[in-house]
């Protein structure tokens, strides 16, 4: 049960519309096949990485100081066997438009053939948030889902929350600090 609810969690803060599956199995994306492009197929990177990216506004408005997380992660390349006029054969990648079958296609399935998967990290807004900083949360609620934070910290271990959530423990980690 208390797994089931770290995913409910998880994808409660994770700020990608439902874009993306709930969990990343280390497959994810590579059941990709077109009837209309039968030579194209997938290619994933091994190890597949997950990145979670730091960024702050730090002073940077007025005397602001806000941390964000994003989480990335390696999708498919869609590629294809070319032949070319010296009869040498190589790895053509695609990407922009592929084609009436592929646009035909569900948006699940078009995201999960992607290059990469992107996730904004949020946290609901405490009351504490608020009454520490009312002029910048002014008109917001208790729990709304904000993606800034207070501090690196918290954002790196909200991040952290959604990668264990929802990445299988195959995929390789990397935070990635710009902040």
């Amino acid at each position: 049960m208390e797994i089931n609810n770290k995913l409910k969690k998880a994808i409660e803060c994770s700020g990608d519309r439902g874009r993306n599956p709930d969990i990343f199995n280390i497959n994810a994306g590579s059941d990709f096949h077109l009837e209309s492009k039968p030579d194209w197929f997938c290619r994933i990177n091994n190890p597949r990485k997950v990145t979670i990216e730091l960024t702050s506004y730090k002073f940077v408005c007025g005397w602001a100081e806000h941390y964000y997380a994003t989480i990335e992660a390696d999708g498919i390349k869609i590629c294809s066997k070319e032949i070319d006029n010296k009869n040498q054969e190589h790895t053509t990648t695609h990407g922009g438009y592929l084609g009436e079958e592929f646009e035909q296609l569900p948006n699940k399935k078009k995201d999960l053939w992607r290059g990469n998967y992107c996730i904004d990290v949020l946290h609901p807004l405490t009351q504490e948030m608020i009454e520490k900083n009312p002029r910048r949360w002014e008109g917001y609620k208790v729990g709304f889902l904000t993606n800034a934070f207070d501090t690196k910290e918290s954002a790196i271990i909200a991040a952290k929350e959604i990668v264990e959530a929802r990445f299988a423990k195959e995929w390789e980690l990397k935070i990635n600090d710009l902040a």
